[in-house]
């Protein structure tokens, strides 16, 4: 998971991962906590590989996975706005047992898990989908950077061979 964490988390090398982490009625699939002074939080929902980013359709539009996606991270961003507060406080409560050596939620500290940020400080939030496969990456790219600007915080959107394009080789 290491590997996978560093792509989002700022500085690199600092980092709290976890996995299926509960939020309201469900869970995300990883969560990524980074950041100095302010938590920087990535919940990152997981598609599977065995579809193309793009419907089959002449219209080149995204896939309709990606819409259910876009419901499930809309309530889920819906909760955390209307109980902001509660979030904030809960995964500071969080982060502070992992860095205490607790494994909830599968925690997966990375080389520097003592994060330097304020508790008492708003947290920034951002949703990553990983879904799909690449066909034609020159109209994909243009159709997710349409998905994405249309949501307010950003939810970036990539497809397996994108991702993994990213990832750093060693």
């Amino acid at each position: 998971m290491g590997w996978t964490l560093t792509l989002y988390a700022q500085p690199a090398d600092e980092y709290i991962g976890f996995s299926e982490l509960p939020l309201d009625n469900g869970r995300v699939d990883f969560a990524l906590f980074s950041g100095r002074s302010r938590l920087d939080i990535t919940l990152i929902e997981i598609k599977g590989a065995d579809f193309n980013l793009t419907s089959q359709s002449s219209y080149g539009n995204i896939n309709a996975k990606f819409n259910e996606a876009r419901q499930q991270i809309g309530a889920r961003l819906g909760y955390i706005y209307r109980h902001y507060e509660e979030f904030r406080q809960h995964m500071h409560r969080i982060r502070q047992r992992a860095q205490n050596g607790d494994a909830t939620h599968n925690a997966f500290l990375g080389p520097i898990s003592k994060l330097e940020v304020d508790p008492n400080k708003d947290v920034n939030i951002q949703y990553v989908v990983i879904g799909g496969r690449t066909v034609d990456d020159e109209l994909e790219s243009r159709l997710r950077h349409e998905f994405e600007i249309s949501f307010n915080p950003r939810i970036r959107l990539e497809s397996w061979d994108s991702w993994s394009r990213k990832l750093r080789r060693y």
